[in-house]
């Protein structure tokens, strides 16, 4: 994959989000860990999605916008390990184990590219946890605007295919 993180965004910016094929994920991933180890980054799910600029911008004008729990999953990939105990996903969620290190807000020299795609990469659970509030009908008591946005598009399809039934 030939894509470089040319600086970082805020998760509202008009970035739109990259997508990429089930093949293309592994390599996509790899390109924002060598970045957060080359510097060192220590970047919650909270701080990705609410910082000035926590968000990873390609070279093609898009972004990489997670959840707050695939955003802890990338970090605990970059960091599999840290003073000896194995992380996982929920070091990363809303705080680092380790003192906070965030990019530098910096003006980008790439536009963004044309797109309406600003969703966010979801983990499995991500995903359960949309379904079981969409079918036991209560609402989704989260901060995460990735799941937020998901939820609502959501609930938006499930409205018009029971209007056309």
């Amino acid at each position: 994959m030939d894509l470089k993180i040319v600086g970082w965004t805020d998760y509202d910016s008009s970035y739109p989000s990259i997508t990429v094929s089930n093949e293309e994920v592994v390599p996509l991933i790899q390109i924002i860990i060598d970045e957060i180890l080359d510097n060192g980054y220590m970047i919650s799910g909270t701080d990705h999605q609410n910082q000035v600029a926590c968000v990873p911008v390609f070279d093609n004008g898009y972004c990489f916008r997670a959840t707050m729990r695939a955003w802890g999953s990338v970090m605990s990939f970059a960091y599999q390990e840290i003073d000896g105990k194995e992380t996982g996903y929920m070091d990363f969620y809303m705080s680092t184990p380790k003192e906070r290190k965030l990019p530098e807000p910096n003006k980008l020299d790439v536009e963004p590219a044309d797109s309406d795609n600003f969703n966010g990469f979801l983990l499995p659970q991500d995903g359960e946890l949309l379904t079981q509030t969409i079918q036991a009908g209560i609402p989704l008591m989260t901060t995460d605007k990735a799941l937020i946005k998901i939820g609502e598009l959501l609930k938006k399809r499930m409205g018009n295919q029971e209007d056309e039934e």
